[in-house]
């Protein structure tokens, strides 16, 4: 099935079983994962990214300091590749 339109995607994902997900690129998400997030480097630079509405909700939700998080998950995701050499 070829999607092509956003609402097309949308109802897609609406209707998509947890069973019909492929993981196998996605890394493990383990202790150590977590570990990572939590480690912080002090020299930082603001940029300007557009993400998702829900992906800003869902963190905002979440956290008081959104922005680390999102910072922290991209970190960990960052290691994953650079660790397994999984697809981007």
């Amino acid at each position: 099935m070829k999607i092509k339109t956003r609402q097309e995607q949308i109802e897609f994902l609406k209707n998509l079983k947890d069973e019909d997900i492929d993981y196998e690129d996605h890394p493990e998400v383990t202790e150590e994962f977590f570990k990572i997030m939590q480690a912080r480097e002090p020299n930082k630079k603001g940029v300007f990214i557009k993400l998702d509405t829900e992906l800003i909700s869902f963190f905002k939700n979440h956290s008081k300091h959104y922005q680390t998080k999102i910072n922290d998950v991209l970190r960990a995701y960052k290691h994953a590749f650079e660790k397994r050499k999984i697809a981007h």
